[in-house]
C-alpha cells in the first residue's frame, strides 16, 4: 500500500535529511541539488505525489533519477534507507529546530547536544526553557543576544500565520527600492521586480519575494548576496537564495533567464488561489502551467513577459490587484 504524503510532508522529510548533509559535511553539489528541489516542491502547485503514481517525477525542477528514486522509495516504502544512515546517531530534538529564525541545521545540533533534546515532541519547549533559564547563553557560539533571538523565533513560531508580524506595504517598499537600488548596479542585470503580496499590492506583507531576469544567474545571485543589510542566510540554491535583513525581513531572491522571466513572475505574483484557478482553467485547455512555461503536448513554451504568458491561453493580461481566484478568469 503506498505512503500517502503531501508536498509539506515530503518537504520536511527532505529538509531534515538537508539538515543532516549538512552535519556530516555532504559534497556541496549535492546540498545545492537538494536544496533545489526542495524549492521546486514548496512552490509547486501540483501534488508531487500525484505526479509519482503517473511516472513523472522528473518534471519537477531538481528532481533527477536518484532523488527521484529516493521520493519513489519514500512512497512505496515508508523510509528510505540512505536517509535513515544520514540521519543515524543524530539527535532527534535537532529536526523539530529546523525552521526557526537563526537556526540552521549546524546550530540546531550543537544545541540539541548540549541541551540533550532528544525527544522531537518536547524539543522546542525544552528549548525555550533553557532559554529562560539562561542556559544557552554559555553554550559556545551562542551569547546572551543569540538567546534572546532563539526565545523570540521559538514565541513567533508558535503564532499562526495570521498572528505573525507583517509590515505596511509602505515599510516593505522602502526595503524593495533599496533592493533595486543597490541591484541595478550589477552590469549582469537585465530586470528585476518584488512579486508576492508587494506586487499585488496588499496593505501588509510577510515576506518578500524578488526575481532577477538575467544571462549569469550564477554572477547576479553572488551580487545580491553581498547586499549590504543582509543579516543572515537561510538557505542558498543555485537559483534562489533566502535571507533575513536587518529589519527581520525575509527575502527570498530568484533568478530567471530572460526567456523564462514571464512565467517566473507570473508564478510568484501569485495569489495561490487565483494560480490553482489559472491552473485549473489551462488543463481544461490540455496545458500544464508552471513557473517555467506553460507545457503542452510534452512541449514546454517559454514567455519572456506575462502579457505573452496569458495570451497563450487566450486570455488577456490579468492585473497584478485583482489576482484573487475569484471571478478574473
Amino acid at each position: 500500500m503506498a505512503n500517502i504524503l503531501s508536498n509539506s510532508d515530503l518537504v520536511q522529510e527532505l529538509k531534515e535529511v538537508l539538515a543532516a548533509m549538512k552535519i556530516r559535511e555532504a559534497n556541496r553539489f549535492r546540498i545545492m541539488a537538494y536544496e533545489n528541489a526542495i524549492s521546486s516542491i514548496e512552490t509547486s502547485t501540483y501534488s508531487v505525489y500525484d505526479l509519482w503514481k503517473k511516472d513523472r517525477l522528473q518534471e519537477i525542477e531538481g528532481i533527477g533519477p536518484s532523488l527521484a528514486q529516493h521520493i519513489s522509495d519514500l512512497f512505496e516504502k515508508g523510509r528510505v534507507e540512505e536517509f535513515e544512515v544520514l540521519k543515524r546517531d543524530l539527535p532527534e530534538g535537532m529536526f523539530s529546530l529546523i525552521g526557526i529564525q537563526g537556526i540552521g541545521p549546524k546550530r540546531a545540533y550543537k544545541l540539541s547536544q548540549e541541551l540533550g533534546l532528544e525527544n522531537r515532541e518536547t524539543a522546542l519547549e525544552e528549548l525555550a526553557e533553557a532559554a529562560e533559564k539562561g542556559e544557552i547563553r554559555d553554550i559556545s557560539g551562542f551569547g546572551e543576544k543569540s538567546e534572546a533571538s532563539i526565545l523570540q523565533a521559538i514565541q513567533e513560531a508558535k503564532k499562526t500565520k495570521s498572528e505573525k508580524d507583517r509590515i505596511l506595504w509602505v515599510h516593505a517598499d522602502a526595503v524593495v527600492q533599496r533592493v533595486y537600488s543597490y541591484m541595478r548596479t550589477c552590469k549582469d542585470l537585465k530586470d528585476i521586480v518584488a512579486l508576492g503580496s508587494y506586487r499585488r499590492g496588499k496593505e501588509t506583507i510577510g515576506d518578500l519575494d524578488i526575481a532577477a531576469s538575467t544571462l549569469e544567474e550564477k554572477s547576479v545571485m553572488e551580487y545580491f548576496l553581498n547586499f549590504g543589510e543582509i543579516r543572515e542566510v537561510l538557505a542558498e540554491g543555485e537559483k534562489k537564495v533566502s535571507v533575513v535583513l536587518g529589519t527581520d525581513l525575509q527575502v527570498d531572491f530568484r533568478t530567471s533567464l530572460p526567456s523564462r522571466y514571464g512565467s517566473m513572475i507570473q508564478y510568484f505574483t501569485g495569489s495561490k488561489y487565483h494560480n490553482i484557478v489559472l491552473r485549473t482553467y489551462a488543463l481544461e485547455k490540455g496545458y500544464s502551467l508552471s513557473e517555467y512555461g506553460i507545457k503542452k503536448d510534452n512541449k514546454l513554451h517559454e514567455f519572456a513577459d506575462e502579457e505573452s504568458f496569458y495570451g497563450f491561453i487566450d486570455l488577456p493580461l490579468i492585473p497584478p490587484e485583482i489576482r484573487q481566484g475569484k471571478e478574473e478568469v
